[in-house]
């Protein structure tokens, strides 16, 4: 009997325990009726069918055979079907029911899945309605901003700035390089006509500076206002100063390579009014990032010199699995607050929680239902 074997993973086999540990039978206990359930006998048994499918939809793996065994026909009316092209579209509808369920006043909303790549899409389609959901998973430390710029320049100086990822370094919104962030874009923009574009110039600075002073750089600027486009020689010479003791610095001792990497992303991302440290390390995110990092230089120490060309590889897997909490659970990314009706759940979390619209996300092939992990022995 299924109801016997229920993995410890499931929803139900926590009230398994306890039906077992009172001595009754399963059969013996009844709904309790507290009202809410509508009296009209025909929307009576129609829910009574929804909560049947919705029980053949969360068995566990042993139990998916009910679906062929089953002769009842299965109470479709007003499902409305939608064959999602991807992934990006499924996120996008669901983020679409979330926003139509919350304004209502009052009404609370939750997306459940164990796909933390659909809970991310959904997340950020829900941004595009000022939305900014409560994720109880918490944010992935390797995308965080400041991991990805660590990243992003660990790459840039790996393959001596070479125009692809030069330019996804420049464009990052941390990086100002002295000035603003949209200055710093802006300027990046023009260096990208005048420069990067077509046949790549030498590697390192000084390619960069050679295939500069080719270019006619008397280009009108006003595509990029109301951001103000720098000269780009001094542009360079930030730069050059910013990653200079990156490049080229050959093989080093992981405590060495890391702290030049952490100098130069804080001087990129340095304003006229603050700091790179103080924006690089600021909240949450930048406080987990930071202790990351303390701990790879303390246990680094035991490795032989490493190169550029494993870093971005080594910190991206340094990260893996590594959540951020803390400041999150109050306010969003960027500073706004957290919508209070709108939440995303794991399988885990969703057992403790109500709300008055939830969605089953990723009950795909491959994401649901979980599938057991063995144990070793």
């Amino acid at each position: 009997m299924l109801w016997e074997s229920l993995p410890e993973s499931h929803p139900q086999s926590g009230f398994r325990r306890l039906v077992r540990d009172l001595g009754v039978s399963r059969e013996t206990i009844t709904l309790w009726d507290d009202g809410a359930c509508p009296q009209d006998g025909a929307v009576r048994e129609a829910l009574q069918g929804r909560i049947a499918l919705a029980g053949l939809m969360m068995r566990p793996m042993e139990g998916l055979s009910a679906w062929g065994e089953s002769t009842a026909p299965l109470p479709l009316a007003g499902i409305t079907r939608l064959d999602a092209a991807d992934q990006q579209q499924e996120a996008a509808s669901i983020a679409m029911i979330l926003r139509e369920a919350v304004e209502r006043p009052g009404r609370t909303a939750s997306l459940v899945t164990p796909d933390r790549t659909l809970a991310r899409r959904v997340a950020t389609e829900l941004l595009r309605y000022g939305i900014v959901a409560d994720d109880s998973a918490g944010e992935s430390l390797a995308l965080s901003p400041a991991a990805i710029l660590l990243r992003l320049l660990a790459e840039a100086a790996a393959k001596n700035l070479a125009p692809v990822a030069l330019l996804a370094l420049l464009k990052h919104p941390l990086v100002a390089l002295g000035s603003t962030p949209g200055n710093c874009r802006a300027t990046a923009r023009r260096l990208e006509r005048l420069v990067l574009r077509g046949p790549a110039p030498p590697p390192g600075m000084r390619g960069l500076r050679q295939a500069l002073d080719r270019q006619d750089q008397s280009e009108a600027e006003s595509a990029d206002r109301p951001d103000q486009v720098e000269p780009l020689g001094l542009f360079l010479d930030r730069l050059d100063a910013a990653v200079s003791p990156l490049l080229n610095c050959g093989a080093l001792s992981l405590t060495d390579l890391l702290t030049r990497l952490v100098q130069a992303a804080e001087a990129l991302a340095c304003t006229e009014e603050q700091p790179g440290e103080e924006r690089l390390w600021m909240g949450a995110e930048g406080h987990a990032l930071s202790r990351h990092l303390v701990g790879l230089m303390t246990h680094g120490a035991v490795l032989p010199p490493q190169t550029l060309d494993g870093l971005p590889a080594f910190l991206l897997a340094s990260m893996a699995g590594k959540m951020v909490f803390g400041q999150r659970v109050l306010q969003g990314r960027d500073g706004e607050a957290l919508h209070p009706r709108v939440s995303i759940l794991g399988v885990l979390e969703a057992r403790l929680q109500f709300a008055d619209l939830v969605i089953l996300g990723g009950l795909n092939e491959g994401s649901g239902p979980l599938q057991p992990i063995p144990a070793p022995g």
